[in-house]
């Protein structure tokens, strides 16, 4: 099923970062009045800032020179928002470094891909996200960074329907279960790397994509629907230290012995006692691995194929004891006995 929004124009239409980045303010001041004149997104590569058409030129210039002095003086890197006490405006960073070398475009992107363009877009999306709902831009410690994230990742997620259809394969995109349990086992900055584990909160708004009237949901609508998502499947923090205690050596060893790990991974995911979000979590990265969507280095293990097609058929085994169980996954379940053959119901007395 799919329902392609008004949000796909927005992609159809642009063919430069400048166009991009102008079209995104402007498509967001129409679906959010309340950041009319009050957004700007700031692309840290070419130091140019895309405002609201309507905002006077002198605001624009006290902007500019504001997010420029912040950058001259602390060296950061990677997209986010940043706010300041001295202005209004809502400024969303824009750092295309892995679109740049994902795509080995040239450093002024004249001339943005189809895939570049849904990268970027996916990237002002989650960083819109953070500003739709007060929980989304807190972070005084790893739960509330966690529900942010989870937030973000979600708006980006239901705009990236909103703007391709239900259809569209989203595996390139890093608003993906997948690339977020990666990213999380790989990184060793815990309450940075670990916040943006959002892999169960994607999965839950996968399995409901075509249930989702996209056409008629309106920004107010997305932003509540991210939330609830959020606020619903987001893991707590215990569970995210305990997935990347066991996870994160096993993903890193990857990189030296790719076969070696794989089996380890495969051994853990299906050791009963890692439970109900060990299983899930290594479900998602074992899934990626046996269709080579998480090959090293851009090739695919060396693993027979009659040793993945035993291990998918032992995964889906579990997934069906999953579907079932859900959070009783592994644990004591009382057994319905069977009815008797020919056996007669009970009446009521009269």
């Amino acid at each position: 099923m799919t329902n392609v929004t008004a949000k796909q124009q927005l992609h159809d239409r642009v063919s430069t970062i400048d166009e991009l980045c102008q079209g995104f303010v402007d498509e967001t001041e129409e679906r959010f009045p309340a950041l009319k004149d009050k957004l700007s997104v700031y692309n840290i590569h070419s130091l140019r800032l895309y405002s609201g058409r309507d905002m006077p030129e002198n605001k624009k210039e006290e902007a500019l020179n504001c997010i420029n002095k912040f950058y001259r003086i602390n060296d950061l890197e990677g997209s986010e928002v940043i706010l300041f006490e001295n202005t209004d405006i809502k400024f969303i960073v824009l750092d295309m470094a892995d679109v740049i070398k994902k795509e080995k475009l040239e450093k002024e992107l004249s001339s943005l891909s189809g895939k570049a363009k849904k990268l970027l877009l996916y990237i002002l999306d989650h960083e819109l996200g953070h500003l739709t709902t007060p929980e989304g831009f807190k972070d005084n410690n790893l739960s509330e960074a966690t529900i942010a994230e989870c937030i973000a990742d979600s708006y980006s997620l239901l705009s990236h329907y909103q703007r391709y259809g239900t259809e569209e394969e989203t595996a390139d995109d890093p608003a993906n279960p997948l690339h977020r349990a990666i990213y999380m086992a790989k990184k060793n900055n815990k309450t940075h790397a670990i916040s943006h584990f959002t892999s169960f909160v994607l999965e839950e708004i996968i399995k409901r994509k075509d249930m989702i009237d996209f056409k008629n949901m309106d920004a107010d609508k997305t932003a509540n629907l991210a939330w609830r998502f959020a606020m619903r499947y987001a893991p707590p923090p215990a569970v995210i230290d305990y997935l990347h205690e066991i996870y994160a050596p096993i993903v890193k060893s990857f990189s030296t012995s790719p076969e070696d790990a794989f089996k380890e991974l495969a051994k853990i995911t299906l050791d009963p006692g890692n439970g109900y979000y060990g299983f899930r979590c290594g479900r998602i990265l074992l899934d990626g691995y046996l269709r080579d969507e998480a090959a090293m280095d851009g090739k695919p293990l060396n693993i027979p194929q009659d040793e993945r097609n035993a291990l998918r058929q032992k995964l889906k085994l579990r997934e069906f004891k999953l579907a079932q169980e859900d959070i009783l996954f592994n644990m004591p379940i009382v057994q319905k006995a069977a009815p008797a053959p020919n056996a007669v119901p009970a009446r009521a007395p009269a």
